[in-house]
């Protein structure tokens, strides 16, 4: 991997796929970054690393910097073998951070402002759609409560006119989305089949490793600001940007069922055409 990423033929490939956002040189010093700070990511195949760095790029987003805006994570899976029984193997997952999402609005200049955040039982959140719609939400500074929701605010800013998105998300809608993800169900069965107490204890820690358990805030978030992305009005002054922000959701959607093939995505022609709109993301074939 580390040859790979030092060699001038991925500098070249990574160049089809870069845009002014993030270079090629800047999206392999990131890389390097990450894998010195997780050493895990160099047991991962090959083309699953290649396949995220390639998507990232395409993006524009940064990976793996206390900007939050997307992640590399090696992930253990296990694969159906044709013949019967199991086989183990380490994979790059591509993640996108809540923060990545705001940040692709963002680069749309008919969005002038982006909000969004978890609901928990002592924040306090009034809102109210319609001809006089408003929102108004103030975090509980200690004591936040249970989590009950979630949140999002647009505002457009258009010449001579000016509109106001939101959304919120009920905590019944997140639990939903919550378990349509691959990784929190597999986590929970895991957990329900161990029969030894150390079988149930390492399923305990791989559940408390789930983004959904681990960030909760985090996926809530990012669950309401991709409901109120669908409501945003594509420009057509913007149509790159816009392509790119309806590629990372549908990026994100399937990798929420951990099928995302990224091994695919290490073609950079495929890479570029699903960030320009052009091509369906790849999904694995097998269980």
């Amino acid at each position: 991997l580390l040859d790979f990423l030092k060699n001038d033929e991925m500098k070249k490939r990574l160049g089809v796929v870069a845009t002014r956002y993030m270079s090629a040189e800047r999206v392999l010093s990131l890389t390097l970054n990450a894998v010195s700070r997780t050493p895990l990511l160099k047991a991962c195949t090959l083309e699953s690393v290649l396949g995220a760095i390639m998507t990232t790029t395409a993006l524009g987003l940064e990976p793996n910097t206390p900007r939050q805006l997307a992640y590399l994570i090696p992930y253990r899976r296990s694969v159906k073998k044709k013949g019967g029984g199991f086989y183990s193997l380490i994979e790059c997952q591509f993640q996108i951070g809540y923060r990545g999402f705001i940040e692709l609005g963002y680069r749309s200049p008919h969005l002038a402002v982006i909000q969004a955040g978890s609901l928990r039982k002592n924040d306090f959140l009034e809102h109210q759609e319609g001809t006089e719609s408003y929102l108004r939400y103030r975090k509980a500074l200690a004591d936040r409560g249970d989590l009950i929701g979630a949140w999002a605010y647009i505002k457009l800013a258009r010449p001579g006119a000016t509109a106001e998105l939101m959304e919120v998300t009920d905590y019944d809608d997140l639990m939903k989305i919550k378990s349509k993800s691959e990784a929190y169900r597999g986590a929970v069965a895991a957990l329900e089949k161990a029969k030894t107490e150390e079988a149930r204890e390492w399923a305990s820690r791989k559940l408390a490793e789930v983004p959904w358990e681990q960030w909760v805030d985090e996926m809530a978030a990012k669950s309401a600001i991709k409901r109120i992305f669908k409501m945003v009005p594509l420009n057509p002054d913007q149509v790159a940007d816009s392509n790119r922000l309806t590629a990372a959701i549908a990026i994100d959607n399937v990798h929420d069922t951990h099928r995302l093939n990224l091994a695919a995505l290490e073609d950079p022609t495929l890479a570029a055409a699903i960030a320009a709109g052009n091509a369906a993301v790849p999904e694995l074939e097998h269980d």
